[in-house]
């Protein structure tokens, strides 16, 4: 039988963030919803499966080493842009994770944010 999963009892923030995800409870504890009972409901929530009409231009950035998000979803992201007729553009970077990526590749994150927001619609 698995442990079970100890009551959290600190602040909002970074600690949070970590005890979520170690112990996988990220969309009960963030959502309220039941991942095995409230499907439909989550879905609401996943922007790739939410796509329609009017959907802002996108430019995503991310890591081919996140170890939180796999790169795989902003690839998926990005075909279902595609596919939806959604301006979009990608920057692939090959590590770090938020700030972390931020950080180390600063220079040219910014320079793909201003060269997409300049392009005309």
């Amino acid at each position: 039988m698995p442990e079970p999963i100890p009551l959290y009892e600190g602040t909002p923030g970074l600690d949070f963030y970590a005890y979520c995800r170690n112990y996988g409870v990220w969309i009960n504890k963030v959502t309220g919803l039941d991942p095995a009972k409230d499907i439909n409901n989550i879905k609401l929530l996943c922007p790739v499966d939410n796509l329609q009409k009017g959907y802002p231009r996108t430019l995503l950035v991310h890591s081919r080493a996140d170890d939180d998000v796999p790169y795989e979803q902003a690839v998926l992201m990005k075909k279902a842009l595609d596919l939806n007729g959604i301006q979009n553009e990608m920057l692939t970077l090959p590590d770090g994770h938020s700030s972390e990526m931020i950080k180390k590749y600063s220079d040219e994150i910014i320079k793909k944010v201003l060269v997409f927001l300049r392009k005309e619609q």
